[in-house]
Parts: structure tokens; sequence; C-alpha cells
């Protein structure tokens, strides 16, 4: 498209357009081309996103830091940081990031230290996703400390979450918070427990690799989570029942993993607890590989044919060994059955 054909369009349309690029690229390739695009650039109903991850280059970032962000920084609506280096420059130009009233997202990557984070987290009052990915943090007295900061009271606009560090998350030391989707990169049972204690809004709940056991019990809890999509090392299926039979809102349960329990493979595990339990599940889904060569995979197929599977489910479902035995089950509850079956009762 030629200058004068863009130069064509509404304002509000190439504002449309300028809110899908980032201020890195954006301003060096249209600030002081003409006054009008200037004006565009500069109206305060241009919300503006950043990205410093490691495709932009040290000069790009202090080009931009000294020259883009003072002019903007009221109106940068999502960041993306990456190191601590990067972090801590814009926090000695800019303090404590509280002149960046707009952002409503914030991804960091690969920071070493929480130290950075205690100085700019307080002050993002209306942050509404946080999401953080490192490799380099693999101290569970510092993980614990930083979940500890982001899943309390000190962000009261957070509603969206993602953790992921080079060791498992702890969350002993975690409050009330209201955060509704949460994505966690390495957790145990237990501290999954006590996160759930203490997240009464949750509705969307990943975990990545979930592993161990813990009995303790959820049943004080008021869950109201709605999707589980949970990759499993080794958790005893038992564990796993009386997790969801906290939750009885559950819509989609998606489980994933390598397993040493047999009962995953079994129907008549699953279908008093789908049944009694999960009554709005509508989408249930098992990828699993289990450590056993004693099953008979024609058997455990046909313990999905039930009337309870045949009649509300349409259920795909694949069995086979490849060392250890792989189970892909997909189904989908087919609301008009089961709503005409729960009336006939």
């Amino acid at each position: 498209m030629s200058c004068s054909k863009f130069e064509n369009l509404a304002n509000e349309t190439i504002m449309d357009i300028f809110e899908y690029l980032d201020a890195v690229n954006l301003y060096p390739s249209f600030y002081n081309l003409n006054y009008r695009l200037n004006a565009i650039l500069n109206d305060k109903r241009l919300y503006i996103s950043v990205d410093f991850s490691s495709k932009v280059n040290d000069k790009q970032f202090h080009f931009t830091c000294e020259n883009i962000i003072p002019q903007i920084d009221d109106r940068i609506i999502s960041c993306i940081i990456a190191h601590d280096y990067r972090i801590y420059a814009l926090i000695t130009l800019f303090g404590t990031f509280a002149t960046f009233r707009s952002l409503r997202i914030l991804t960091l990557i690969d920071i070493t230290k929480k130290d950075n984070l205690e100085i700019i987290l307080p002050n993002l009052h209306y942050l509404i996703t946080l999401n953080i990915y490192t490799n380099e943090i693999d101290n569970e007295t510092v993980i614990n400390d930083i979940c500890a900061l982001i899943l309390s009271k000190k962000l009261p606009s957070l509603k969206k979450c993602s953790l992921s560090f080079c060791n498992n998350c702890v969350f002993k030391d975690v409050t009330k918070c209201d955060v509704e989707h949460l994505t966690i990169g390495w957790c145990s049972v237990a501290d999954l427990i006590h996160l759930l204690h203490h997240t009464p809004t949750l509705k969307t709940l990943i975990i990545r690799y979930l592993c161990n056991y813990d009995y303790s019990t959820l049943k004080d809890t008021n869950l109201i989570l709605k999707e589980v999509n949970l990759f499993l090392y080794c958790v005893p299926f038992n564990n796993i029942e009386l997790l969801v039979k906290c939750m009885p809102l559950l819509s989609i349960l998606k489980i994933k993993g390598q397993l040493d329990d047999t009962n995953y493979t079994d129907a008549q595990q699953w279908e008093p607890l789908l049944s009694a339990s999960l009554e709005h599940l509508r989408i249930f889904s098992l990828n699993i590989t289990v450590i056993t060569s004693s099953l008979n995979t024609t058997n455990i197929i046909e313990k999905f044919g039930t009337d309870f599977w045949t009649l509300q489910w349409n259920l795909s479902i694949t069995c086979r060994y490849s060392r250890s035995l792989i189970l892909s089950l997909t189904g989908e509850r087919d609301p008009t059955k089961y709503l005409n079956k729960t009336r006939l009762e």
C-alpha cells in the first residue's frame, strides 16, 4: 500500500492499525512523516504495546527508553521485558512504574531475582494480566516469595496469571487473591491444594506438570472452577478424584500425563465420578501413558461401552501399547440426552 493510499484511511482506522504494532517499530517508522500521523501517534486514545523481548537489540531498547517511552508512558497498555538489566534500566529512568497508569498486561522473561518485582508490582494497580517465564530462578524460597507477592491483594485488579520457573511453584505463603485464570509451569499436589484454599474466584486452571501426592481435603472450599487442564506425573488416581470432587461446576476436564496407576484406564472408576460429582462436565479428555504391561486393551475399550458412555457422550477412544500403555480418550457430553435422562429419573 502506498503512502498516499494509507493516508486516505480514516484516523480511527489508522489508529486501529497502530495498536497492532509495538512502540519499538511503530514510532521510528511513522513519527515525523507528517503532521497528521504525529497527531494520531500523540492521541491520548491510542494505547501502545511495547516489546522489549530478546528480539529487540540493546541499541533499539535504549533508543526507545530514552526517546519514545517518556512520551507514551501513560498510554502503554501491554509490555514485554526480557532480562533484569532491562527492568533495572526502566526503573532507573521511570522509578516505580507509577506513571504506567494504563498498563494492563505485563510479561517478564528470564528474570533472575525478585527485587525488581517488589519495586514495580505494588504500583501497577490496574494490571489485569501478569506472565512470568524464566529458567533463571530455581531457588524455592525466591519462587515462594514471588508467588506470595503476586497472588495477594497487592495486585487487586489481577485476573489472569501465568507462572513458570526453573523449579516448582511454591505457594505456602500465598494469601487470598481474586485471580480467575491461572497457568502454572510446575507444581506439587500439596502446593496446589494450599493454593486452591486461597483462590476462591479461580475459573480456569492449567498446570503443565503436576507431581507427587497429597490427600488433604478441600471440602471447606467453595471452588467455582469451570476448566481444568493438567499434565500429571505419577499422581495417584484417588488424589485427582478427591480434587475434582470439590469442583462441582467443572465443565472442561483435560488430563495428560505419565502415570503408574492403572485406575486412570478404568471406565468403572470414571463413571461414578463424572455422573455424581461432575454433573456440569461437557468435555472430558484423557491422553495418558501408563507404566504397565498387564492390561488388555480390548477390555479397557469395552468398559467404555456402557449406556453412560454411549448414550450421554460422543466418545472417541484408542488404546495401544508402545512399551507402556497409551490411552487416548476424548468425549463431549450430549446435553440433550443427559438432560432428558435426568428428567426421566
